[in-house]
């Protein structure tokens, strides 16, 4: 059981490798800038840039995990009942702009461990900053 756990913390754990020395700058939409060009890619770090509006749900979702909603991703990731809920809508549901029927699928975990108002924090979050790339889905619906 252990060993599942610290998977899931692995891979929803924090993926920065420690190169900027703690400066972080923030874009105009609470993300956090990357001194890359050309849009919502990939940085040479393997990070998004963040510096533009992201064009597409999964890289809105990785911008704002990273920026913004930072706070309320880690609170689910460091949450055992919480970290497979949320590790699943990123694998399953980002890619495809987050449904409701796909969160649900995404949702047991947490629903029987009671803590989905933490997934529903971050999806909520997400959802403010990427309304127009990722779709509206709770976990208590």
């Amino acid at each position: 059981m252990r060993r599942v756990w610290f998977a899931l913390l692995i891979g929803c754990g924090d993926s920065s490798d420690g190169d900027s020395a703690g400066a972080t700058t923030t874009s105009s939409t609470g993300m956090p800038a990357e001194s890359s060009s050309g849009g919502a890619s990939m940085s040479s770090t393997g990070a998004p840039a963040c510096d533009v509006p992201p064009v597409d749900c999964t890289t809105c979702w990785e911008c704002a995990q990273l920026g913004a909603c930072k706070a309320t991703y880690d609170a689910c990731a460091s949450n055992f009942e919480c970290a497979g809920s949320l590790a699943c809508i990123d694998y399953k549901c980002v890619p495809d702009g987050i449904t409701q029927a796909c969160a649900d699928q995404c949702c047991q975990n947490c629903a029987e461990h009671f803590t989905c108002s933490f997934v529903d924090a971050m999806v909520t979050c997400v959802e403010e900053l990427c309304s127009e790339l990722c779709g509206p889905a709770t976990c208590t619906g």
